[in-house]
């Protein structure tokens, strides 16, 4: 099974700090959340578009209190043309 391909926005949350981060319109494959933060090609996308800076994104790798808190999906774009996992 082939993950599915969605436009979405994504909420960060840091639980140390407790501050949201929001990013929109970003494209994600997979639609579980905990799956997709486990992946590490997903996880560097997701910080690299949070955290513009290389030194505050090579900070926040190491940071284990930072989760995915929400995906909101905003539309379909297709299936991958690999199965990553990323899915239910």
């Amino acid at each position: 099974m082939k993950d599915p391909i969605h436009l979405c926005d994504v909420v960060l949350y840091d639980g140390k700090s407790k501050r949201q981060y929001r990013i929109f319109d970003v494209v994600l494959a997979g639609n579980e959340r905990k799956k997709i933060w486990a992946s590490l090609t997903q996880k560097k996308w997701l910080l690299t578009l949070a955290f513009k800076t290389k030194a505050r994104i090579e900070k926040q790798e190491d940071n284990l209190n930072r989760y995915i808190q929400s995906i909101n999906h905003k539309g379909y774009l297709g299936d991958s043309n690999y199965n990553w996992g990323l899915s239910s």
